[in-house]
């Protein structure tokens, strides 16, 4: 298995940003939004969403877990 690398290719950036293909598959192009002449349309904005997205789970995923040892360790 190949290993990714980079600020947006790492497996949960990637998984995340799979997901939005799957949600998006068999839209329709809505008429004056798309440009029909633009070809495939870049999707940089949902690969950036789906980085923020993997950044705030696990931030407070961290929280989460930083307070019920922090919890515990008090009594």
């Amino acid at each position: 298995m190949q290993k990714f690398r980079g600020l947006y290719q790492g497996a949960f950036v990637l998984q995340t940003f799979a997901a939005h293909f799957t949600a998006i598959d068999g839209a329709r192009k809505i008429l004056g939004i798309d440009d029909p002449e633009a070809g495939l349309a870049k999707p940089i904005g949902a690969l950036r969403l789906a980085a923020a997205a993997v950044c705030c789970t696990f931030f407070f995923y961290y929280l989460l877990i930083h307070d019920i040892l922090f919890r515990s360790s008090e009594h």
